[in-house]
């Protein structure tokens, strides 16, 4: 990893004597506790539903407990049902309780193989019991279970587990189980963010060279895969890298942090310029604080320990004009409270206290998108509705829950809904999307940029069922349109299951719990996969489905439309509408928000806007002999706003009648034509193979 960094500071030092500072002021790490806060982690709610199971149960806990040990055995003809499974996990007690869930879990997971019935996910629910309980080593020896294997595979349940090692100081296993993990790729993800921050927490704990090692070469993987670490993982790596001796390499790395002014970031700044004997960049970041503090903000603060080590270094110097330099500068520091008693260790440990929020957040003034953004973007976004006519659209349906809305059709239909006056809730798990170093995602902070209105957010995978239901019960949800899945043609065909798994059951979840809590308004995002093969062009609605699709992403669409069509016959308060489309292209007017996939893609917009910046070499058209005037192919595409404001419109008619509405939302034929710009010297190569 040394390798890969590029450690420039050494030419600019200050022309002091290096040997000066050969003292090392380490973190001393001596806080453990959990990283997240129970919120967080499901926890409160796991206690509150424990609580009500067991009053529930009250009179027959004891002879439903006997009959679970019965039916448990492996020789027992007795099935374990879903029902029974949950009730003895919130009913466990003691240590003879758990090992009667185990057994359970286990016979449960034998018979769900074979039989495939019960969609409900229990990763969550029985790792929530074993962190409840205090049990690591039971959560490693289940985690590791063959008879298990599956049972865990969440991305929820992973942060749960690893918390719960972090809190009893099993750091050596987090490292073990990290590995375990990083094979497994749950939903195509290798590294779960929340994953990555526990493990550099962990490395961070340990402090030894070895674990400077491990942390540096995962820092290296993430990079090589084009992963961008959260805030809290950086500032683990970076304060480990201090106490190893390594503060050239912690700048490096904060480099890379969006938002530089967090108060871990800027301490561990002040300490590795004063370690590299660069004293006057860490008396000015110092001074950075006083200069930006501004009326009624929070004070912005360097912990007593860093200030002391900046001083020791100075000290050191013999360089009296320095010395005097500091000395009022720390004085004025402190008249203006501007050092805190809080240690370097401690901010970094400190716990991560957020439900993930976006709207409850804390105004914070160093964001790009600060209260200063009415005035960077107000000429450009606010001439009037961005949209004419979107709030003649709005219905009575006034708080919608948008699924998925962090991804690029998503995030564009959150702001036609903001503008439109809709208050929205959104979730996503960050498959197909970015989150910031801060764990939020970067796209809707942009949205909030654009249009000037705030966005509640969750991190949520629709396969946890218990996180769905939880977010459903703190909201009045009126509405729902439905975007989240894993959308691949050709990683559907090569991993069907996993397609499968998170686009079905992921939306009966959704059902279920949109019809727990009274909610039947859904616009679902359909694909024009759904036709298969075409019949006859252009395609109306009134062309066959479901008959020679070609992929299996396409058919778990077709799976759900049928579903939905089910559904509403089955019961009349369902009112639902599918929309399916092809080729969606394009970004918002303002450039803030637009297509740039996280994964291999073959979106012809992308790889344009790719070939035409330098990162890829040639743009490949596949095919040169079609009957059209250049040979190339034509195909339709739809602007992604027009996408977008589509789907507020299909609002707008789930008031005006009640059936299972599908409409084919159409494009316009366009030619890509690349353009040099000899101002710039851009050139665009253009590859059609000859088959």
């Amino acid at each position: 990893m040394a390798n890969t960094l590029r450690l420039t500071f050494r030419s600019i030092y200050l022309p002091i004597r290096r040997d000066v500072f050969n003292f090392q002021t380490p973190i001393l790490s001596q806080l453990t506790r959990n990283l997240y806060a129970k919120t967080t982690l499901g926890i409160e709610n796991f206690i509150e539903q424990k609580q009500h199971i067991m009053r529930q149960m009250e009179n027959i806990e004891e002879r439903f407990r006997e009959k679970m040990n019965t039916y448990s055995e492996e020789e027992a003809q007795g099935m374990i049902f879903t029902e029974d499974l949950k009730n003895m996990i919130y009913l466990a007690k003691n240590d003879g309780d758990l090992d009667l869930v185990i057994k359970m879990a286990k016979k449960f997971n034998a018979q769900n193989k074979q039989l495939r019935f019960g969609n409900f996910v229990f990763g969550p629910v029985l790792m929530r019991m074993f962190h409840l309980h205090n049990k690591p080593d039971l959560a490693i020896e289940c985690f590791k279970s063959p008879q298990l294997t599956g049972f865990f595979d969440q991305l929820i349940t992973y942060q749960i587990f690893l918390d719960l090692l972090y809190e009893n100081g099993k750091y050596e296993d987090i490292l073990s189980m990290c590995q375990l993990i990083k094979k497994r790729q749950l939903e195509s993800a290798k590294y779960p963010r929340n994953v990555i921050v526990l493990t550099m927490a962990a490395c961070y704990k340990i402090n030894t060279d070895e674990s400077l090692k491990y942390a540096l070469d995962l820092w290296k993987e993430l990079r090589d895969a084009g992963h961008f670490p959260m805030r809290r993982a950086t500032t683990f790596c970076a304060g480990l890298c201090l106490n190893r001796g390594k503060p050239e390499v912690a700048l490096e790395m904060l480099s890379d942090v969006r938002k530089p002014n967090y108060v871990t970031i800027r301490n561990i700044k002040a300490q590795a310029f004063a370690q590299l004997g660069r004293l006057e960049e860490a008396i000015v970041l110092l001074k950075s604080v006083i200069s930006e503090d501004e009326p009624g903000q929070i004070s912005h603060t360097f912990s007593k320990d860093v200030v002391e080590a900046v001083k020791s270094v100075v000290s050191n110097t013999d360089n009296p004009e320095m010395t005097l330099e500091f000395s009022k500068l720390e004085n004025l520091l402190v008249k203006e409270g501007h050092i805190s008693d809080t240690t370097l260790d401690e901010h970094l440990c400190s716990e991560i206290q957020r439900p993930p929020i976006m709207n409850n957040r804390q105004q914070n003034r160093f964001s790009r998108y600060d209260s200063n953004t009415n005035r960077r973007f107000g000429n450009v976004y606010n001439r009037g509705p961005s949209r004419p006519g979107l709030k003649d659209l709005m219905s009575h349906l006034s708080t919608v829950f948008v699924t998925g809305g962090a991804g690029y059709i998503g995030s564009h239909c959150i702001v036609e809904l903001l503008s439109a006056g809709y208050e929205v809730v959104v979730v996503d798990n960050f498959v197909n999307s970015v989150n910031g170093p801060d764990g939020e995602s970067v796209a809707l902070k942009r949205v909030e940029a654009i249009t000037g209105k705030t966005v509640t957010f969750y991190e949520c995978d629709l396969l946890d069922k218990t996180a769905l239901e939880n977010i459903f019960a703190k909201h009045k949800i009126d509405c729902v349109i439905h975007f989240a899945a894993i959308k691949s043609v050709g990683e559907s065909m090569e991993y069907p299951l996993l397609y499968y798994k998170n686009n079905l059951i992921g939306m009966l979840n959704l059902l279920e719990i949109m019809e727990q809590f009274g909610c039947f308004q859904l616009v679902f995002s359909s694909s024009c996969t759904v036709y298969g093969e075409p019949n006859f062009l252009p395609i109306t609605e009134t062309h066959s489905v479901g008959h020679n699709i070609t992929n299996v992403y396409g058919k778990t669409k077709y799976f759900i439309e049928e579903m939905l069509e089910d559904i509403t016959h089955a019961n009349k308060k369902w009112n639902i509408i599918a929309l399916r489309y092809f080729n969606p292209l394009g970004a918002h007017p303002s450039g803030l928000i637009g297509e740039d996939p996280i994964k291999p893609f073959a979106n012809i917009m992308p790889l344009i806007s790719q070939v035409a910046i330098g990162h890829l070499p040639i743009l490949t058209i596949f095919g040169g002999d079609y009957s059209t005037p250049d040979g190339t192919g034509i195909r339709d595409y739809i602007h992604v706003m027009d996408l977008a404001s589509g789907h507020v419109a299909a609002l707008n008619m789930l008031q005006k009648s009640h059936q299972n509405y599908k409409a084919s939302v159409g494009g316009a034929l366009i030619k890509f034509y690349i353009m040099y710009k000899k101002t710039k010297e851009l050139k665009c190569k253009l590859l059609i193979p000859t088959l």
